[in-house]
């Protein structure tokens, strides 16, 4: 619905000294929101829950009345998590991301590594484990709380914060914004997915599973570093710091384009081996190499677009983006059906990097010339382009055929992650910012040293 997006980018500008008399409300406004939602998600899930362990799945061995209570703790765990979206965006936009980076992982070992243990010790009974899992969810829930209110409490004072109307009036055309190109790029990312689970044989879509999985590593990679800087650069802009904004958002993409296309080459030339290592199905790696070639390259060029939208968002301001998505969707879903269709994966893998593509060289520039006049060829020549190239004339350098010589599971996974420590290392050099850094360390250490 856009209202998590929308409290990260308030609480980036309450952190900047700005609306702090009118957050109070919109956090409760939100938290009232939320929470109506998530007793509607677990009151769904309590109403339906015979009907699901009756109808819909197909129950064998356990009886439908333990089916159904799992049905119900499922959809409880789902609404308390809702719930705890909203104060990890809090928290990510008071820029608070290495205790929010350490208490993920301390709740992701819980909800997983440890619910094993409690399998094996504990009980194995379906209907325990999910009572276990929504422990985890409220314990998250009020670690959540408490961190935010306790980092919002240096910025603005909660006492008599209520419900209203007003405070969220305003917002509402941001929120409504962020959902509407949320849901039409869920549609773009997912429309060759949903056709080719009817064309393709199910074995075939199981290896195709495989490639949209390890493909999507590309996009796992950039995620954090945009919400570690949305805040930063929102705060930025709220302060009318532009060109400090604009000198952040250039280092931030040289950043993030070194790691991206130093993995992204690296996984699209190894494509093959990647999924026989993962696998050990040497039939998926054959089928599937070639598609996660064209999967992984359009999922890097996606991951270079998205600095706009960090720039529009930064701004608040959001049209252009809805316009963007919009015309993406009409022109792209119906080109991705037809490729789907008539050419199956690899017609879909090539049109979906392909489509990519040119939308980076004709959208991009369209984005920053509205909003950061005049940068877009620096950024493209000076930030982005000299990366690119070396890293993939490293990624070249390095290639080998890791099947004709002998490579086991083991040895293709690490052959393939010191090649991209090799290829990211190399490509720092082309890096503006990183090769500055390194020069003015040797100078320094230099003149240490004859001094």
């Amino acid at each position: 619905m856009g209202l998590s997006p929308t409290l990260a980018r308030q609480a980036a500008r309450v952190r900047a000294g700005r609306e702090k008399d009118v957050f109070p409300d919109i956090l409760r406004s939100f938290e009232w929101i939320f929470l109506l939602i998530s007793l509607g998600i677990a009151v769904a899930a309590w109403l339906f829950s015979d009907w699901v362990a009756s109808h819909w799945l197909q129950v064998e061995t356990l009886l439908p009345n333990e089916v159904a209570y799992c049905v119900v703790l499922m959809g409880l765990v789902i609404a308390i998590r809702f719930f705890s979206s909203l104060y990890r965006s809090g928290i990510n936009g008071l820029e608070d991301q290495v205790w929010l980076s350490g208490a993920t992982v301390v709740f992701v070992a819980l909800r997983t590594f440890f619910s094993v243990l409690f399998l094996l010790v504990v009980s194995d009974t379906p209907s325990h484990f999910f009572e276990y899992q929504a422990f985890i969810a409220l314990l998250e829930l009020f670690v959540l709380r408490f961190r935010f209110y306790g980092s919002l409490s240096s910025w603005v004072n909660l006492t008599g914060a209520r419900f209203s109307y007003y405070a969220i009036k305003e917002l509402l055309p941001f929120s409504l914004s962020v959902a509407y190109a949320s849901t039409v790029w869920i549609a773009v990312m997912q429309v060759d997915k949903l056709i080719l689970s009817k064309y393709l044989l199910l074995s075939e879509y199981g290896y195709f599973t495989v490639v949209v999985v390890l493909s999507n590593g590309i996009l796992q990679i950039f995620t954090p570093a945009m919400q570690a800087f949305l805040p930063r650069i929102t705060a930025l802009v709220s302060q009318g710091k532009e060109q400090e904004m604009i000198h952040l958002y250039r280092n931030m993409s040289q950043l993030v384009t070194l790691v991206v296309m130093s993995s992204a080459f690296i996984m699209a030339i190894y494509s093959e081996p990647l999924i026989y290592a993962w696998t050990g199905d040497e039939q998926a790696a054959k089928w599937g190499g070639d598609i996660m070639f064209w999967y992984v390259l359009g999922n890097a060029i996606v991951a270079l677009s998205s600095f706009q939208y960090n720039i529009q968002n930064a701004y608040g301001d959001l049209r252009l983006h809805v316009k963007g998505v919009t015309l993406s969707a009409i022109i792209q879903i119906p080109v991705m059906i037809y490729a789907a269709i008539y050419y199956g994966a690899m017609g879909a893998a090539f049109a979906w990097f392909s489509l990519r593509l040119i939308w980076f060289f004709l959208w991009v520039p369209l984005v920053h010339g509205k909003f950061i006049p005049g940068v877009h060829m620096k950024w493209v020549l000076i930030d982005i382009l000299p990366i690119v190239i070396v890293s993939f004339v490293a990624t070249l350098f390095l290639h080998v055929d890791l099947y004709s010589e002998g490579y086991s599971r083991i040895g293709i996974a690490v052959y393939v992650l010191f090649s991209f420590l090799f290829v990211m290392l190399v490509s720092s050099i082309a890096s503006r910012l990183i090769a500055g850094r390194i020069t003015r360390l040797v100078v320094s250490y230099r003149w240490k040293f004859f001094k």
